[in-house]
């Protein structure tokens, strides 16, 4: 890795504190530099290079087994492998190094595992690649369904006695066809006469004296499956541990078929605890004495058992010689009973009170259901937790239910009472429909009950007892009187409610109709005096005679002061506003000459417009004036702008906005007076106007229109004529620049323009007059710039060979004596160089493609108007060369104080085209490596000296130099 620095002098370091220089000899064919600082050598040889290699191709060896099947979940597989001596592997599957989740895993030992899932193809291949890559070798495995085998072994925990004690343990083999297994002790099949044996039944018997690890493993194998397998631990002590089993409860009386109760058991110093339970000698009871779980929970049977009294018994796991026991005593439940065991109710309101007993029991407790309901529904009646029974609100598909008690505590006790349902109240109201008028309609309704001696009704109207003023009333005694109007939903709902039953009513539906109704739209307006109406429409509602007689203010048809009113609706204003101003127009049903409807008409003065300004002056092309209107008597302010009674207006005459701005015509029109008009757009006949008188533009000349001066010294008078205008007075730009500038020329007040030092780009400016009385009015001139009659010069010798790679330069100098801007060309310019137009700049690498010879190349400056050339010249462009240098040196041993070099870390090249001047570094990272070779140097000297340096950081002293001179 090269680092350009330069290194013309050292001494960071002291010769103390590092150590001595290497000898250097540069190779380069072969140039070779003394130890020690000697001159450099002559050349003495060529180099040579070796032939180029070719990598062999692999090679294998054998992998065992060279195929397997393995189910998938995890299962394992081991695999050996045979490389070349001295050869390391590493192992993959499919290719992938270690294997994955998907094809399986490989350990750096060879041990296979399967994935959880079977891949798609089933078949794997696991690989071992020497380190090198160079040989390999592979085995196939095949993969199969998921084999899931669980091993169990019972007991989990137990002691035994040396020299005398057995325990029998049992396996249970999931998953697999076969259920045998092998059993282990310690990890030894049938175990030995330290740890205790085992049979093939799994009998395990004690050794004599107790193993130097009292606890022994005992374990059972697959047979199906060898990976699969299961241990427990088991004690080996000298004598029993166990001193003593408690059980508590020590008694207990129970009720046959419900009775439960939960067993605690208290083994003493015991190694391995926990307890069997029986019932009677029998592990876990049964169902003629009762069932006992593992928790010591008692269930007793659905019947006592004769002796009535049964005992439970806790066996020390780790000590079957000792347990402890308790009595329970079952008790069997005798009779329940319910009174009264029969009942007649009726539905909707009937209720029975039932009380039941139950005897030979301790918890009398009663559930009690309706026809097997608990509690009892809304179909068959309910009953409460107290036996109070109420009946449904209609009669059940069977009219007769049973009620029926059953002791909490024995569920097959119980006493039953059948309740006969009778039919429920009925209510019926007539007439079912009736129609009564509002206001004064009235209706008589019957209410009729049966299934009850008490026949009272409560009446009611859209559920309100006796209605009210909105729905209608209704009397004690069914006599319904309509609402003065007609209720929002048109109709009303008739009840009768049942007093001795209150859920139980008849309804009937009355319909209220309305009277004679009158309406007039709108209900409100306005109309001008003078020529203002209205027209007017009426409704009349609820008669077939829908005739009316018009009015204006009581008056039929109206009259002259407050305005006529036609047979059709039809409201014309009077000439004048009357007072009051607001009139009422009514329309009277001729059906029902009480029934009207009215509207209000207010009577409005007539509409006048004006315009503000009344006159106004303004110039042809240039002139403006906003005009605004004013409405008054009318509500729409909003006004039609006209020009000569054109709406906008035109070209001819000038524009005006629909906001009131007007706009004067380019020329003056005949007349030169033009009306402008608002036109009210509530009432198009009234309108108010302004004159505006236009006059002629303003306009402007120039002299002279056409002009020439020299850059630097020039200048031209120019002179501003203006006609039609209050004022002479112009303002002179150039260039659109009030008075110009410094790059395009000045002009003054008075019109003396003076060019630019320099003619400006382009050459041609303009010169400008702006009126003052119209700055929209103006007049130009053209001015064009020269330059000087002094010719620009060009000088500089350029060079006339580049090597292919490097850079060719060459920039002629330039100047101008009349200051004007020079621009540079060039003819039969190089392919591959650049050529800049503003500098003059002729610059480019050619490639090893580039060499030959360029002739005629010819670079020319010009001010615009005059040209200065330099001579032709020719560019030879010659080969690049390149060679390369081998810089060899000789490992210092000691440092610069005698003492031996022990952390030598590598060493650093330095070279440059100047002695004592190196501006490239290479550093050799390996301490045992003496030469270097230096390659693509292009043709020149080039000078080189070496360094050592240790694993510190510490670097020595530049050794002697070396050099080489590549063609």
């Amino acid at each position: 890795m090269a680092r350009s620095t330069s290194h013309s002098a050292r001494g960071a370091h002291t010769a103390t504190s590092l150590f001595r220089a290497v000898a250097l000899v540069v190779l380069a064919g072969w140039l070779t530099a003394g130890c020690g600082g000697g001159s450099a050598g002559t050349l003495t040889g060529a180099p040579t290079t070796g032939a180029a290699g070719v990598n062999p191709q692999p090679q294998s060896f054998p992998v065992s087994p060279a195929s397997a099947t393995v189910a998938v979940g995890g299962v394992s597989q081991a695999f050996s492998a045979t490389p070349p001596a001295g050869s390391s592997v590493v192992w993959e599957v499919n290719g992938v190094v270690g294997g994955d989740a998907t094809v399986g895993t490989v350990s750096a030992s060879g041990l296979y595992l399967s994935p959880a899932v079977l891949p798609t193809p089933a078949t794997v291949t696991v690989s071992a690649v020497t380190s090198d890559g160079t040989e390999s070798g592979s085995a196939t495995v095949t993969l199969s369904a998921t084999q899931v085998i669980t091993v169990a072994v019972t007991p989990a925990n137990a002691s035994v006695v040396a020299g005398t004690g057995t325990m029998q343990y049992s396996a249970t083999i999931d998953g697999a066809a076969s259920t045998a297994v092998t059993w282990r002790v310690n990890g030894l099949n049938g175990g030995d006469a330290t740890v205790g044996t085992i049979d093939t039944h799994g009998l395990y018997t004690a050794p004599a004296t107790v193993p130097a690890q009292p606890t022994v493993t005992i374990t059972a194998v697959s047979v199906a499956d060898p990976t699969k397998s299961a241990s427990v631990p088991l004690l080996v002590t000298a004598t029993p541990l166990v001193t003593a089993v408690t059980v508590s409860p020590s008694a207990a009386t129970l009720q046959a078929g419900t009775g439960m109760l939960s067993f605690v058991a208290v083994v003493t110093n015991a190694t391995v605890g926990g307890v069997t339970w029986q019932v009677n000698g029998v592990a876990g009871g049964n169902a003629t004495v009762g069932t006992i779980n593992s928790n010591g929970l008692y269930q007793a049977p659905a019947t006592a058992p004769s002796p009535s009294t049964v005992t439970v018994t806790a066996v020390s796991v780790g000590d079957p010689s000792k347990s402890a026991s308790a009595t329970v005593t079952l008790l069997t439940p005798t009779s329940v009973s319910i009174s009264p065991t029969g009942a007649n109710v009726q539905a909707g309101i009937g209720t029975q009170a039932f009380t039941a007993s139950a005897s030979g029991v301790t918890n009398p407790s009663i559930n009690w259901q309706v026809n097997g309901v608990t509690g009892g529904n809304s179909t068959v009646g309910t009953i409460s937790s107290t036996g109070f029974y109420t009946a449904p609100a209609e009669v059940p598909s069977t009219s007769t239910v049973t009620v029926t008690a059953t002791l909490t505590s024995d569920t097959t006790k119980s006493a039953s009472a059948s309740v006969s349902i009778k039919q429920p109240v009925k209510v019926s109201v007539s007439p079912g429909t009736a129609t009564t008028q509002a206001g004064n309609g009235t209706q008589a309704f019957v209410a009729t009950v049966s299934n009850t001696t008490n026949t009272g009704v409560t009446w009611a109207v859209n559920g309100i007892t006796g209605g009210n003023a909105t729905v209608g009333t209704i009397s004690t005694s069914g006599v319904y009187a309509a609402p003065a109007a007609v209720p929002s939903t048109g109709s009303v709902t008739i009840t009768a409610t049942s007093v001795v039953d209150t859920k139980r009513s008849g309804s009937a539906k009355d319909t209220v109709t309305a009277g004679v109704a009158v309406t007039v739209s709108p209900s409100t307006a306005s109309a001008q005096a003078g020529t203002g109406s209205q027209s007017f429409t009426v409704a009349v509602a609820n008669t077939t005679n829908t005739a009316v007689t018009w009015q204006v203010n009581g008056i039929a048809g109206g009259n002259a002061t407050v305005g006529t009113i036609s047979s059709t609706g039809q409201y014309t204003a009077p000439a004048a506003v009357p007072s009051p101003a607001t009139v009422t127009v009514t329309a009277v049903s001729a059906a029902d000459s009480t029934k009207s409807g009215s509207a209000t008409l207010t009577v409005t003065p007539p509409v006048a417009v004006s315009v503000s300004p009344g006159t106004a002056t303004l110039r042809a092309g240039t002139g403006g004036q906003t005009f605004t209107a004013s409405v008054q008597n009318a509500a729409n302010a909003a006004v039609t702008w006209q020009v000569n009674g054109i709406t906008g207006g035109n070209s001819s005459v000038g524009t005006i906005s629909s906001g009131g701005a007007y706009q004067a015509p380019t020329s003056v029109p005949s007349p030169a007076q033009v009306t402008v008009t608002a036109v009210s757009v509530a009432d198009p006949s009234k309108s108010g106007s302004a004159t505006v008188t236009i006059t002629a533009p303003v306009s402007v000349a120039v002299s002279p229109s056409i002009a020439s001066v020299t850059a630097g010294t020039g200048a031209q008078q120019f002179s501003a004529t203006v006609t039609n205008g209050t004022t002479n007075s112009v303002t002179w730009q150039v260039g659109g620049v009030t008075g110009g500038n410094s790059t395009v020329g000045t002009i003054s007040s008075g019109g003396l323009y003076t060019a630019p030092a320099k003619v400006p780009s382009p050459a041609t400016v303009t010169v400008t007059a702006v009126s003052v009385d119209d700055p929209t009015r103006s007049a130009s001139a053209s001015v064009t710039i020269t330059a000087s009659s002094s010719p620009p010069t060009i000088s500089g010798t350029p060079p006339t060979s580049v090597q292919a790679g490097k850079l060719y330069s060459f920039q002629p100098t330039a100047t101008s004596p009349s200051g004007a801007t020079l621009t540079f060309s060039i003819a039969n310019a190089p392919s591959w160089a650049t050529f800049s137009t503003t500098t003059g700049l002729l610059s480019g690498t050619p490639g090893s493609g580039a060499v030959g010879t360029y002739a005629n190349v010819s670079i020319s400056v010009s001010d615009g108007t005059n040209t200065a050339t330099l001579p032709a010249f020719t560019i030879t462009v010659t080969a690049a060369s390149s060679g390369s240098a081998t810089v060899s040196w000789v490992a210092p041993t000691t440092r610069t104080d005698g003492t031996p070099l022990t952390n030598l870390a590598g060493f650093r090249v330095y070279y440059g085209t100047s002695p004592g001047t190196y501006t490239t570094s290479i550093t050799v990272a390996n301490p045992t490596v003496t030469s270097y070779v230096v390659s693509s140097l292009t043709s020149g000297t080039y000078y080189f000296v070496t360094t050592a340096y240790d694993t510190n950081g510490l670097e020595s002293a530049y050794s002697a130099g070396g050099s080489k001179t590549i063609p």
